[in-house]
């Protein structure tokens, strides 16, 4: 997944010659294949069923739940939760490259939006 990401952003720059999200926009539009390509590697890095991620994050998550101490319990439920927040980052940058226009201001915080 992460390979997939860095592969991604290195088409991406090679045909943008830049890292600044605000400076793209519309990308599905002309790189359709790379647009799908990043929407598929954010899902499998959530852990979507079917897909490579999910396989171990439940494997992990249903061992530790399986510990019969609070402790255990309590913190397997903050590590499910955090699959929102790793949902949050691959998905709104990829929302902010390939559907938003060329040009069009950032909805979300346009200050801290630049791949490194």
């Amino acid at each position: 997944m992460t390979a997939l990401f860095f592969a991604l952003i290195g088409m991406i720059y090679g045909r943008t010659h830049t890292r600044d999200i605000r400076e793209m926009g519309g990308l599905m539009k002309i790189m359709p294949y790379l647009g799908v390509c990043y929407v598929i590697a954010g899902l499998a890095s959530l852990g979507l069923p079917g897909l490579s991620g999910f396989v171990a994050e439940m494997t992990v998550f249903v061992g530790a739940f399986q510990e019969t101490d609070t402790f255990h319990r309590v913190f397997t439920i903050i590590a499910c939760t955090s699959i929102v927040i790793t949902a949050v980052h691959p998905h709104s940058g990829g929302r902010e490259t390939t559907l938003r226009e060329r040009g069009q201001r950032a909805s979300l915080c346009p200050h801290r939006c630049q791949l490194v």
